[in-house]
């Protein structure tokens, strides 16, 4: 399955959100994602760690955790064209995971209601709630 920022955010934060996702990530072969989920994944926890709700420690053990996801990451330069073509229904950084979704053909996973709602139509999705 794909999985997005959204997703491991909250997995990374121990979450009940997150325990949800940890199911999900259990039940999936190989983990994908587009490469930029890293960028966005440490902006989320540093904006977490700069508002207090993650201290300096568990902000840091995410970022621990982040680099040993055993997780494949797609070239975002592979998905540009399709990402592309979704620019007027989504945010590119989501078109980006849904782009990586359908070119795998696998479901994708998210704690993005507004995505999962847009994006339904498209491929399958699984809306951690």
């Amino acid at each position: 399955m794909v999985i997005d920022a959204s997703a491991i955010v909250e997995f990374l934060m121990g979450s009940e959100r997150g325990d949800r996702v940890a199911q999900a990530m259990s039940e999936s072969g190989t983990l994908f994602a587009p490469s930029h989920l890293f960028a966005e994944v440490a902006s989320a926890i540093a904006r977490l760690e700069r508002a207090g709700t993650l201290g300096d420690k568990e902000a840091s053990a995410c970022m621990v955790s982040l680099e040993r996801l055993p997780l494949e990451a797609i070239d975002g330069q592979k998905l540009i064209a399709a990402s592309w073509t979704l620019r007027k229904r989504f945010q590119i950084a989501d078109a980006f995971y849904l782009a990586c979704s359908l070119l795998l053909q696998v479901p994708l996973v998210t704690c993005d209601g507004r995505l999962a709602r847009g994006a339904n139509d498209l491929i399958g999705i699984r809306h951690i709630v």
